[in-house]
């Protein structure tokens, strides 16, 4: 459970706003005077508001289950959330089910409202990701199921759902896995030694490793520099230089050390 308390500005605990809950995704009004807050209960989880002076908190959603990620209009007035897969907005004061603003079979979340009121943005996850995972792994009966695709409460059963994969997983070779993955279009990639990285026709094609010839190694095959810029493209011009071989760059034209005194630090063995 978790319980909203007021701090002043030194952390100091003044008071606390209404009772403790299982509180999420809390979002204080513009005008400080409430709190929109999903609360996860025996009905499921539906958006609250506490007053933030007298702590009384009234239930806000109530029509759908899974009500999450208020977000408040500038003005206080206005509240939009994610009901099921979609948002929707209602006034602060008002009852009923209030405006769906979108319809949508991808996972959306309300992030934030402009100043001036008229523009809502939103990030959007698409269940087909996890979707094509299940029907992969022998379990499209999860495709179909909420629980398992919506991303709020797929992380809920984060754990139950590595091991479906880590399982599956485990019974197959690594091409068998692979093969199965490259058909049902899921996103996965092999996890490469360094050999195989050296290997792979991609990395190669794009240019990935370069050899540069170093006095004591060498040609030494590296990484190269992952920008790939048309302007101003990187460059490796050596792997590691001897001791002191840029101190004469350092110190006399980075530092402005005149001569002498450089020859000095070198006699005296400080570079």
């Amino acid at each position: 459970l978790s319980q909203f308390t007021w701090l002043d500005r030194g952390g100091k605990r003044l008071e606390t706003v209404g009772e403790p809950g299982d509180y999420e995704n809390f979002r204080p009004s513009p005008d400080g005077s409430r709190v929109a807050a999903a609360l996860d209960g025996p009905s499921g989880i539906d958006i609250w508001l506490l007053e933030a002076v007298r702590g009384v908190a009234t239930r806000f959603t109530s029509e759908r289950s899974g009500n999450f990620w208020p977000i408040w209009s500038p003005d206080s007035r206005t509240v939009v959330f994610r009901s099921l897969f979609n948002l929707f907005r209602k006034e602060a004061a008002g009852t009923g089910d209030g405006e769906r603003l979108t319809d949508s079979t991808n996972s959306q979340f309300p992030t934030d409202w402009s100043s001036d009121g008229k523009w809502i943005a939103i990030s959007s996850a698409s269940p087909t990701i996890a979707q094509r995972v299940y029907v992969a792994i022998d379990r499209p009966d999860l495709a179909t199921n909420p629980g398992y695709v919506d991303p709020v409460h797929r992380q809920e059963k984060a754990h139950e759902v590595d091991k479906l994969v880590a399982d599956w997983v485990a019974n197959r070779t690594l091409d068998e896995a692979m093969k199965v993955f490259e058909r049902e279009q899921v996103t996965a990639a092999r996890i490469y030694d360094a050999k195989q990285l050296l290997e792979d026709e991609h990395l190669r094609a794009r240019g990935f490793f370069v050899s540069i010839d170093d006095p004591d190694l060498g040609p030494m095959t590296v990484q190269a520099p992952v920008a790939q810029l048309t302007e101003t493209p990187g460059r490796i011009d050596f792997l590691g230089r001897d001791l002191g071989a840029d101190s004469d760059a350092v110190f006399g034209e980075l530092l402005n050390v005149d001569p002498a005194r450089l020859a000095a630090l070198r006699a005296a063995g400080a570079i």
